[in-house]
């Protein structure tokens, strides 16, 4: 019995020593398991700011190209345009053009550098030139008119007793210059004169100037501006001449309107720091002439 006994407790013991070494080897295993886990922690977070620094120069790169995209694009909205953008010319032009709503046939004819009579000829268009949204007009015509253009269909108007109007002198190039009263636009200060790429002159307009008629006439298109301007103005003077003003500040004239020359056309408008453009031409049977040798003094 006493045997027995011994036994059991010798086995107890056992046992006893047993659980605790399971005991110990538990604890041992979770203090490797905590101790690469802080180790993991720690270079984690030693690893973070050299990826970080080896990423800086693209993350730079892209700050940077995503800051000058907004610039841009808020100097074309509101402000003075780029270079090439200037003059609101398309320089591509497709053989056949589906009119939208809003468009005149003057307004198309300016965006694809097409004298206006010529367009409406090989279109079957008869004066006043009258469109409609989704006509379809074919635009595979010579850019300008020459001095053979569609205006000499047009008989000179008879002398009556009636009609006290004197024919025009076909033979002197310089009157329908004369007839004209031609004046500046506006007294800001030219950012850009006429020539090398530029089809016009470009004015850094000022708060409190306004933009004037160049001359008398019928305004044939106010609307939606082109190459980087909110508005666009054309003025038909004559069957000869046309004036036009690219600009970003609010229009005072509307299409159909007959103005004087001097008429304000335009409230100057600035945006931000960035001071308002007015882009000027004057297009001769549909080429773009220097408005120095139109406009005298």
């Amino acid at each position: 019995m006493a045997a027995f006994l011994a036994g059991i407790a010798f086995e107890r013991l056992r046992l006893t020593k047993r659980l605790r070494l399971t005991k110990r080897l538990r604890l041992t295993k979770r203090l490797r398991l905590t101790k690469r886990l802080r180790l993991t922690k720690r270079l984690r977070l030693t690893e973070s700011p050299r990826l970080v620094e080896s990423f800086r120069p693209l993350l730079l790169a892209i700050i940077w190209a995503a800051f000058s995209a907004t610039f841009v694009a808020a100097c074309v909205q509101h402000g003075r345009p780029p270079v090439s953008d200037r003059s609101p010319v398309f320089g591509q032009r497709p053989e056949y053009y589906v009119v939208q709503r809003g468009d005149t046939l003057y307004s198309i004819a300016w965006r694809y550098d097409i004298e206006h009579r010529r367009l409406a000829l090989a279109n079957g268009v008869r004066p006043p030139y009258t469109i409609y949204p989704g006509q379809r007009l074919r635009l595979s015509v010579s850019a300008t008119s020459g001095s053979t253009s569609v205006g000499q269909a047009k008989a000179s108007p008879r002398v009556t007793p009636g009609n006290k109007q004197a024919p025009e002198v076909a033979s002197s190039p310089s009157a329908p210059i004369l007839a004209i009263n031609w004046q500046w636009p506006t007294k800001a200060p030219v950012g850009r004169a006429f020539g090398r790429g530029n089809k016009g002159i470009d004015y850094r307009l000022q708060p409190g100037l306004t933009v004037q008629s160049a001359g008398s006439g019928d305004v044939v298109y106010a609307g939606k501006g082109l190459g980087g301007y909110r508005y666009l103005v054309i003025v038909k003077h004559s069957d000869v001449f046309l004036s036009a003003y690219s600009l970003n500040g609010g229009l005072r004239v509307r299409e159909g309107q007959r103005i004087k020359a001097g008429a304000v056309i335009a409230d100057t408008e600035r945006t931000g720091r960035t001071a308002g453009t007015l882009h000027f031409e004057i297009r001769k049977d549909g080429e773009p002439v220097d408005p120095t040798s139109v406009i005298r003094g």
